[in-house]
């Protein structure tokens, strides 16, 4: 309750810093961001033969202003809301019992309110409030105070601290973290970083890591990049990834890769979910991209994953892709795929489109259908497809309308989904 009154508390300064900027020079601030409502309806099963309708309503705003009230100084906002506008109460309940209206029928999130000033001929970038942090090891949504600082040409130092947005289930007093980034660029050619963090869960370290991380590219037709992530706590490298991007010729890309991940680390070992990832994954992955004649692209990819307790599985594909149009835009593809693993094995067949049907109106087409072994599924074959209608009659104004239907033991039989959704987009300068 304390952390809560003491963020809210810290968002709320933040608003009336905002208002006494705006009141100084809001004429000359920049807006530009946009606003979404998607009206989702699907189905759910709750029993052998009772299907649950519901309509959830989702809005989404992203709001940002530059020069706001000083020059560098800039505002961004961004959330979500969801509001049940057709639930599982408005159908019968479990086994004909009658079914509980929930207490709050609806959720939302504030994903970012953040002002930033950019200062001093872009020596000084200064984040305060809730943001996402992307540092080398650390990759989290936070309310805190984050300070880049740019003393020599190609050298940055990063600094932050604050409270995570996500944390165990229960209470968050006490939970906090810091870190920081030290790197250094030359130009296109080479950046290199060392990173370290860590956060406390109940006032009891529950994450401390350390990590480097690499960006290579020696020539135009190479580019290496990737890190090694050290788990100061357990002593063990938790996350490692190289991977290598080779333009061989023009419109051709190979890309090959590994990675090792051990999942729970990213949670924290204090964290409630931790107990469902705690298994290491090896992946050795591969691709091919090459367009003839800028019409034709073929496809290609190869990946191992070794588990230290689970069946080693490979993924195999290919595809085919024709383009056409002034933009090449509009796309007829096609793909097959398998997964070999001893548990649950599959072959995939896909196909898709996509076609501009004017200036303002589009069609999308995508459908899958597995084939899947009958003595683990209790099936042999599944189907995911979905079709868009999209219409743009300004600029700014999108509305599109999407159907899906699946029918694959991996979800729920025969599930049908639609979703409406409606975008403004507002334009710098207005």
């Amino acid at each position: 309750m304390k952390y809560l009154i003491a963020r809210n508390l810290f968002l709320l300064a933040i608003a009336v810093s905002l208002l006494a900027c705006a009141s100084t020079n809001a004429e000359a601030a920049d807006y530009y961001g946009g606003i979404t409502t998607l009206p989702y309806a699907f189905q759910t099963q709750t029993g052998a033969d009772d299907a649950v309708q519901h309509l959830f309503i989702y809005e989404y705003a992203d709001i940002h202003a530059e020069n706001f009230g000083a020059e560098g100084l800039s505002l961004h906002f961004a959330g979500w809301g969801r509001y049940d506008a057709k639930e599982s109460f408005d159908d019968p309940g479990v086994n004909g019992e009658e079914a509980q209206e929930p207490d709050q029928p609806g959720d939302a999130d504030l994903t970012s309110a953040y002002l930033r000033w950019r200062g001093i001929d872009g020596l000084v970038d200064v984040h305060l409030g809730r943001h996402f942090i992307s540092a080398g090891v650390t990759v989290e949504n936070m309310d805190c105070i984050d300070l880049i600082l740019k003393p020599f040409r190609g050298f940055a130092l990063q600094a932050f601290g604050g409270a995570p947005t996500f944390s165990k289930i229960g209470q968050r007093d006490g939970d906090l973290g810091a870190g920081g980034r030290a790197s250094y660029r030359y130009y296109q050619y080479l950046e290199l970083g060392a990173s370290y963090h860590y956060f406390l869960e109940d006032e009891e370290f529950d994450r401390q890591n350390i990590g480097g991380d690499f960006f290579i590219a020696p020539s135009q037709y190479l580019d290496l990049i990737g890190h090694v992530f050290y788990d100061v706590l357990f002593r063990e490298v938790y996350d490692a990834a190289a991977h290598m991007n080779f333009y061989v010729v023009t419109d051709m890309r190979i890309r090959g890769g590994y990675s090792r991940v051990m999942p729970q680390s990213y949670l924290g070992k204090m964290n409630y979910f931790s107990v469902f990832s705690a298994e290491t994954i090896d992946k050795i992955e591969g691709d091919l991209s090459y367009t003839f004649n800028r019409r034709v692209r073929v496809l290609g990819d190869y990946t191992h994953y070794s588990y230290d307790e689970a069946d080693d599985a490979e993924r195999l594909g290919g595809g085919l892709e024709i383009l056409w149009g002034v933009l090449r835009d509009n796309v007829l593809g096609g793909g097959y795929k398998r997964l070999d693993k001893d548990d649950n094995g599959y072959d995939a067949a896909r196909g898709y489109l996509f076609q501009n049907l004017g200036p303002k109106l589009h069609v999308a087409l995508n459908s899958t259908t597995y084939f899947l072994d009958e003595k683990i599924q209790n099936e042999d074959i599944a189907f995911d497809g979905d079709m868009s209608l999209g219409f743009k009659p300004t600029p700014r104004f999108i509305i599109q309308a999407t159907g899906r239907y699946r029918s694959t033991p991996f979800l729920v039989d025969d599930e049908v989904q639609g979703l409406l959704k409606i975008a403004y987009n507002v334009e710098r300068g207005l």
